[in-house]
């Protein structure tokens, strides 16, 4: 079935799904910016509060991403576009973004969290939530299998959380010497659960990725790991054209050279496709 409500561009890059950038907000709304570092655990306790005083669930966190950006971002990349067939409903902002943080970037924290929920409310229903300085903003709803591009999965179970991730990013060389090289970097973690083959039950993946500038050369770091223990499935380092410096528009870098590790196949049927 054709998804008519959203523009979700599937870009794999080292097998990783990454969304397009936001629309620019609907007018009259106001615009919040995040400037206090947080962890996913710390967010979705905040964000889980709001979902579950919102109509349309029982809601169940799917997909979430958080950025540090040394220069700033005035919009996140959510991948979200309503149109008339299918609005975006009870959003509470417009845009949101990070202010410039040149704090400690390797640590599972960022400046500001995008949290997706999903529920099987009339036949799928997609709650888009922004936290950032400890406060849940409701960014809107996509009601309705035909507008909703992601549904509940089929097995949850606990997983790793960004500050625990991150900590297991340090088994890999490549995390270790990125860190150590850039004492300020951007960073995205970013989480999602996917329906792997052959049982298609629901498993929960991190990646974050690095960007940084050695003077007028980008480098990255990409690193995947499991949710579900920390294991460290992919990490990379080196020049990426597709890093600019100074900023990110939180999409995967490719580096140019650097170890590879086995790395699972993600994002087969998601964004958007049912």
């Amino acid at each position: 079935m054709a998804v008519a409500a959203v523009v979700v561009v599937v870009i794999i890059v080292l097998a990783v799904v990454r969304l397009v950038p936001a629309h620019g907000g609907a007018p009259g709304l106001p615009s919040v910016l995040s400037v206090i570092p947080a962890s996913s655990e710390a967010a979705l306790s905040t964000g889980w509060s709001l979902a579950n005083n919102t109509t349309g669930g029982p809601w169940t966190p799917y997909m979430a991403e958080g950025w540090d950006n040394t220069l700033g971002l005035d919009q996140v990349p959510s991948g979200i576009q309503p149109n008339a067939s299918c609005p975006l409903e009870n959003a509470a902002i417009s845009r949101y973004g990070v202010l410039g943080y040149n704090g400690s970037y390797a640590t599972g924290y960022a400046e500001g969290w995008f949290w997706v929920f999903t529920s099987p409310n009339e036949g799928a229903t997609d709650l888009f939530v922004w936290v950032g300085d400890g406060i849940a903003y409701d960014v809107g709803a996509f009601v309705g299998s035909v507008c909703a591009p992601f549904r509940p999965v089929v097995e949850m179970g606990m997983s790793f959380t960004s500050t625990g991730v991150a900590s297991a990013g340090f088994t890999a060389t490549n995390y270790t010497r990125f860190a150590a090289t850039f004492p300020t970097a951007n960073a995205s973690y970013w989480f999602q659960w996917e329906d792997l083959p052959p049982s298609f039950k629901a498993v929960p993946f991190w990646i974050i990725t690095f960007n940084a500038c050695n003077g007028t050369i980008p480098e990255a770091s990409t690193n995947w790991l499991y949710g579900s223990n920390g294991t460290v499935q992919l990490s990379t380092y080196g020049e990426s054209p597709g890093a600019l410096c100074g900023s990110s528009d939180g999409a995967v870098p490719v580096p140019t050279h650097g170890e590879a590790l086995s790395a699972p196949v993600l994002g087969a049927r998601r964004a958007g496709v049912p």
